[in-house]
């Protein structure tokens, strides 16, 4: 039996996050509070969208609170070579590296694009993206997750149960 994982928040991560979990057999929910995912990737790079850097410097880039293994741990097992071959070869984006800034962008430089995709590819792969959904509760009963949701407007409140669930809801901007 697959098991029903909810991400919290439909950015760039939670779409990210929930492709990934479709595609190891989940049943995968994305809880978006907007009406639309994806709204910060719209605005990167200018509305062009930079994907991702050519080169990067762990200790110069990348901060956390973990310890500094934690990090390389984590780019270990997932590092640019493999997230750009998963853009190109998964959700067929085209890029176009741009040296002046270090950065590789889609080559229709459509954010929009880079959205559509990674939103289609999740689509595709079974996830449900719930809209205008906002969490109002989280808490852990025995080995299942409940979470209450309901409207931005604070209507239509619900309570679902889940096995996992990915927090991706972002930063403000």
């Amino acid at each position: 039996m697959s098991q029903v994982i909810a991400v919290i928040g439909g950015g760039a991560a939670g779409l990210t996050s929930a492709h990934f979990a479709s595609k190891a057999g989940g049943k995968v929910m994305v809880l978006e509070r907007n009406k639309e995912a994806g709204k910060k990737i719209l605005m990167s790079g200018g509305t062009r969208c930079n994907v991702l850097p050519f080169k990067m410097d762990l200790s110069k880039d990348y901060f956390s609170d973990s310890s500094k293994n934690s990090i390389k741990k984590v780019f270990h097992s997932w590092n640019l070579e493999s997230c750009k071959d998963w853009m190109v070869n998964d959700l067929n984006l085209e890029l176009e590296g741009e040296e002046e800034t270090n950065k590789w962008f889609p080559k229709s430089n459509s954010a929009r694009e880079v959205r559509d995709k990674l939103l289609r590819s999740v689509e595709n792969g079974g996830a449900n993206v719930v809209y205008d959904c906002l969490v109002t509760n989280l808490h852990k009963k025995g080995a299942k997750w409940n979470i209450e949701i309901s409207s931005e407007g604070g209507e239509k409140k619900r309570k679902i149960e889940v096995d996992k669930v990915i927090i991706s809801t972002g930063g403000l901007s």
